[in-house]
Formats: C-alpha cells, structure tokens, sequence
C-alpha cells in the first residue's frame, strides 16, 4: 500500500463523516457546530429561542433538575435541556439579544433609507446637459410639425362625400404623420450616428408604435376623437370638422367596434399616463424607437448590425424619462408612472398590431402609398 492511500485511510478515520455526528444534547442526528458544539437543528432552534431566558423562571417538570434529553423522547424539559445545552459547551458569543437585533434592524433600515436616498440624489438632479437634450427634443419635435403639410391642408373631408372616398385616403393622413415623425427621428443626435442598415429597420419595425403614440398628443378623451396637428388652422369648428370625418371615415373602412377598440385603447393609456405633458410621450416615442422585443415586425430587429450602441441609446433614454419624472413629481411617484408607462407600452403594441392586421386583410391595399406599404409589410 503505498503512502498516498495510507494517508487517504487515516483522513477518512480522523474525520466523522456528516452522517455520523450526533448532537451533544440529545444524542440525535447532526450535521454540523452551532453555537460552539455538535447539535441537531431542533437543539439549535431551541438555543436560539431561549438562551437568554433566565432559568430561574424556568421550572424543572420533575422538579428534579436531572431529567433525560434525547431526540427520541416526545416531551422534553425546557429547564433541563437548556442546562444540558450550557454543559454540553454551547455559548451565546454568537448570538444577539433583543436590544442588539433591534439596534442591527435599526440599522439595516438606515442604510437602506441612505442607499433610496442616494439613488433619489443622483437621479433626481437634472444636469445642463439633460436640461438641453429635453428642450431639443421639445424643439424637434416642434420643427417636425411644421416642417411638412398637415393632412387636413392636403385633404379636404366633406360628410356628405365620405362614403366616396377610398382606404387609400385614409392611409394618406397616415402617410403625412409618417414623414413628420420621420423629420423628428432624424434630428435625434444618436440615431443619426448609426449605420444606414440600423436607421432602416428600426424605423421599419417601430414607426407604427409611434404613430400610435403621436394619436395621443392629438386625442380628446372627453370627445373621443383624434385632432390633426395642422397649425394653421385656428378655428376649434374647422378642427371639430376635420376630426370628426376622419373618425367616420375610420368607421367605415375598419369597422365601428375596431374603431370603439382603438379609441378605449387611447382613453386607457390616457388615464394610467395620467399627465398632459407632451414630453413626456416625446421621450416614450424615443423609447420605442431604439427599443427591441415589443415591435411589430420584430424579424427585422434580429439583423441589427450594432445592438449594443442601440441598447446604450434605449437606456440612456429610459434614464432621461425616470430622471425627468422625479423631477417633476416625486422619487416614488415616478416609479409609479414608470409601471403604469410599461403597462401602458402593451396597449400601444396591441393598438398598432390590430392596425397592420386590419390594412393587411383590405382587398384594396395595393393601392395604399409605398410608404405605409412597407411600415405595413403589405407585399
């Protein structure tokens, strides 16, 4: 036998295997010390329960102070089984008393007030350079706007000649929103550093989410109608006019109830938004833009060449939102409006999903303008 297992056997004789402890209280199955000593978790539980009672108010149930402690026996002295668990060398150096656990709870809860706090601080704070990209995106978005004819400049509705115009109509008001959000989109600073590949599909997989998110800038919720955003147009009974037809023109070609659907999905997001700032929805738009997973044509995302300068992007802008929310509110209302926003990005998904699927299934679509063809995906 060579030195090697001599040592290997003499190794296994010195160490009891974990299966052969035994508590050196009541002599049942152990696995490992607590509190000093060899113990079952039943023994340990027990020291840790009570040894800081006084044994003086303890009393023996034999009144003999001498009474068995095994693992085997049902009912088990409390006074003697803790005198056992003192001689047998277990020691409270471990353990904390009342006043010591309330003093350490005391300070786990300041830390964890100093770190929100600190979060609250870092977040809460926005710089010049946060100040500056809010106002460009406020501006941008803006100068998008006024940058291309409204559809109500282009298109001239009339309710008695409704019934005579066709879905390609109704795709072009859609087409005119289309290019001023692509005008928005080109004046964000970090899409334009990315490759011409990557500026493609994420317009093509995320444009729809944002049209949907510009109908709430446009929408009444108390009239239940979406307003075009042509500025020139300053009479309320010219916009009533326009907003109206086009609701009815939405009516006829996709059906009352999508229409009823479509609208409750706006007045939802409304309510759960719970806020009338534009930039709000501004940076949620931006959101959308860079983000990956919730697009309507997710296959083309698969191909994006840089995914990592894109996810920076998304977040920096997730960054943005949260910090500008606490500056607007409070640290744990903008963790509110948070959720409710995420909530919210499932009924934008949902809306601007049964959108494509409506356009796709219209016999007529061929005749629908190149643009939203292909934001569509009708081939």
């Amino acid at each position: 036998m060579n030195n090697k297992n001599k040592k290997e056997i003499i190794r296994e004789v010195k160490r009891p295997r974990r299966n052969d402890l035994l508590c050196v209280v009541c002599q049942g199955s152990a696995s490992c010390h607590n509190f000093g000593q060899i113990s079952c978790h039943s023994c340990k539980e027990f020291f840790r329960r009570n040894a800081f009672l006084s044994l003086e108010k303890l009393q023996c149930i034999k009144k003999k102070n001498s009474c068995e402690i095994r693992f085997d026996l049902k009912s088990k002295c409390q006074r003697c089984r803790l005198i056992k668990c003192f001689q047998s060398g277990m020691s409270t150096d471990h353990l904390l008393t009342y006043q010591k656990k309330i003093y350490k709870q005391k300070r786990i809860e300041e830390n964890r007030l100093m770190k929100i706090n600190s979060i609250r601080n870092n977040l809460s704070i926005l710089n010049d350079n946060d100040q500056i990209c809010l106002t460009n995106i406020s501006n941008n978005y803006q100068l998008s706007i006024d940058s291309i004819l409204s559809a109500s400049s282009m298109i001239s509705f009339d309710s008695t000649i409704i019934e005579r115009l066709s879905l390609k109509t109704l795709t072009d008001i859609d087409k005119y929103a289309a290019m001023k959000l692509i005008n928005f989109i080109r004046l964000i600073p970090e899409f334009d550093l990315l490759k011409e590949e990557d500026r493609i599909i994420l317009v093509k997989s995320n444009l729809i989410l944002l049209l949907v998110l510009r109908e709430l800038l446009l929408f009444d919720y108390k009239k239940q109608i979406i307003y075009d955003d042509n500025i020139n147009i300053t009479n309320q009974f010219e916009k009533d006019k326009f907003a109206h037809c086009f609701k009815s023109l939405c009516i006829l070609f996709y059906g009352y109830e999508e229409i009823e659907f479509y609208l409750s999905n706006l007045s939802f997001i409304i309510n759960i938004i719970d806020d009338n700032d534009p930039l709000i929805i501004q940076l949620l738009m931006i959101i959308l833009l860079f983000q990956k997973g919730i697009s309507i044509n997710n296959e083309y995302l698969w191909s994006l060449i840089d995914e990592k300068t894109i996810f920076h992007i998304h977040f920096k802008y997730i960054e943005l939102l949260f910090r500008y929310l606490i500056h607007r509110y409070s640290f744990s209302k903008a963790i509110f409006k948070i959720l409710n926003i995420v909530q919210s990005i499932f009924k934008i998904q949902l809306s601007a999903k049964r959108y494509q699927e409506i356009v796709q299934m219209k016999n007529d679509n061929h005749l629908i303008n190149p643009l939203l063809k292909s934001l569509l995906e009708i081939k």
